[in-house]
């Protein structure tokens, strides 16, 4: 049984322009309701689940987390710890905006039990986190990672957005040589991506917006690359770079395959090779649970060994380490030389994947061109 659990905290002050990830507006007494509602769902796949594993990993993600009082994310912790139980050592990881918190709040989410916060910087340039939609300042970043450390934050995460309009390699550079200069444990940076359902997506289509080149993204990418790797940050994950030990466990558990749990309006579960998720509706998810019935779900998908082989040779070349071939074979009754074998053949004559003993894993070109190599084993 799963030994990660996401729970989705679905609420907003505002929406940002790219984001298509499920939220609604903030409402006090809408979150009191929610949190009620989640600790009922906790409680009922609790006992479809009967999990005898304790927790590992926990991630309370949005949305924005960080606008919960500390006192409704330290409900949620207990319950998820007196139902499932919650290993000593677990990473329990919070989202949080720069725009949402202050001293006294970082160190009740401590208090509560949070030990690592992922800090939603994105940029360091005012300009571009207004073109964005975001809340924050400059200024918010910094004053938002010293606040984390002063209440006692060792292991802190920040995500950087690259690919961005008005933001050039140079920016792109600066803004790299502001996060170095903060030192947190973890750096995620992400390629702006103009998902159609989101006012982004809709100005892009429009012509409204016109996003950089390829050539220059990849540009920003490979430089984000020399320069996290020359600061010490372990490249582990197409996005992610970690200095040692600090790696994101909960993520790194989707990436290997993992089982987990998702709690919440829009939250994703993979569970004994089924994919689902809870309908993204906080309205009928709280009128379920609140008449003591299941939340709305639905199925994303049902894999067979075939369709979870191919599930975790996608998830697994994101890893820097690559995929085990030997491992995978072994594991299930699939012929991979048969399915993959001339896929494999074409992308290594492309240079875009490399073989490392037994494993497969991509090659410098074949970082930003992920997507491609992906395609041909899906």
């Amino acid at each position: 049984m799963p030994a990660s659990i996401y729970v989705h905290i679905p609420f907003c002050v505002r929406k940002c322009r790219y984001c298509d990830f499920y939220s609604v507006s903030y409402h006090e007494e809408l979150v009191a309701r929610y949190v009620k509602c989640l600790c009922a769902e906790i409680e009922e796949r609790a006992r479809d689940l009967q999990q005898a594993e304790a927790v590992r990993t926990l991630y309370l993600g949005g949305g924005t987390p960080s606008l919960l009082d500390p006192a409704c994310v330290a409900t949620i912790i207990d319950k998820i710890g007196s139902v499932f139980g919650i290993l000593p050592e677990a990473e329990i990881t919070l989202e949080v905006n720069p725009g949402t918190v202050n001293l006294k709040k970082m160190a009740s989410y401590r208090h509560a039990g949070i030990n690592r916060v992922s800090l939603g910087v994105q940029s360091f340039f005012d300009d571009i986190l207004q073109w964005l939609g975001r809340l924050h300042s400059r200024q918010d970043v910094k004053t938002a990672f010293d606040v984390c450390l002063k209440a006692g934050f060792d292991n802190i995460s920040i995500d950087l957005m690259y690919g961005v309009p008005g933001q050039d390699l140079s920016r792109w550079r600066e803004g790299l040589d502001n996060a170095l200069a903060l030192n947190p444990q973890h750096v995620s940076a992400y390629l702006l991506q103009p998902e159609a359902d989101t006012p982004l997506g809709r100005s892009v289509a429009a012509g409204e917006v016109e996003l950089l080149s390829e050539e220059e993204e990849l540009a920003q990418y490979e430089l984000a690359v020399d320069v996290l790797t020359g600061a010490g940050y372990r490249h582990y994950e197409l996005s992610n770079f970690a200095r040692p030990g600090y790696e994101c466990c909960h993520n790194l558990n989707y990436w290997q395959g993992g089982q987990y749990l998702g709690i919440g309006a829009g939250a994703v579960s993979f569970l004994k090779l089924n994919r689902y998720q809870n309908d993204p509706n906080v309205d009928a998810y709280i009128q379920s649970l609140s008449a003591a019935t299941q939340p709305p779900r639905s199925v994303l998908e049902c894999l067979n060994e075939e369709g979870i082989v191919r599930d975790r040779i996608v998830l697994g070349l994101r890893l820097m380490d690559g995929i085990d071939v030997e491992g995978l074979k072994r594991s299930y009754e699939v012929d991979f030389s048969l399915l993959f074998g001339s896929s494999v053949d074409r992308l290594i004559e492309l240079g875009l994947i490399k073989r490392k003993g037994s494993k497969l894993c991509l090659s410098r070109k074949g970082y930003f061109l992920s997507n491609e190599v992906f395609r041909e084993f899906l």
